[in-house]
């Protein structure tokens, strides 16, 4: 081990970083999955709400809630699982384009 790897650690790999890259990615789709479970039982909940107040003749405790629900619908929208989905980490192009131009080649004789 020389002194640089001492320092600064072991050179990752091209397939360690793409592996490293996917499982951050994975990790913040599985956190927006759970933000919008939760933004959508908060809906359910704002639509009972709602119902219940317009039920008792809360007029104005109904436009709130109604204004409260828009934002929350605003959210599920925003917060969404397919924003990210676009997003390929650069170590993936490399690796697909390396592999591409691999097959191309074919067997080397």
């Amino acid at each position: 081990m020389n002194i640089v790897e001492w320092a600064f650690g072991k050179r990752m790999t091209p397939a360690e970083r793409l592996r490293k890259h996917q499982r951050a990615l994975d990790r913040t789709q599985r956190e927006l999955d759970r933000e919008r479970v939760k933004l959508e039982n908060q809906e359910k909940k704002l639509v009972q709400d709602i119902k219940k107040s317009a039920k008792n003749g809360q007029v104005g405790a109904c436009k709130i809630q109604a204004k409260d629900l828009v934002r929350t619908r605003r959210l599920f929208l925003f917060g969404s699982r397919w924003a990210l989905t676009p997003l390929t980490p650069p170590s993936l192009v490399v690796h697909r384009l390396t592999c591409a131009s691999l097959r191309a080649d074919g067997p080397e004789q």
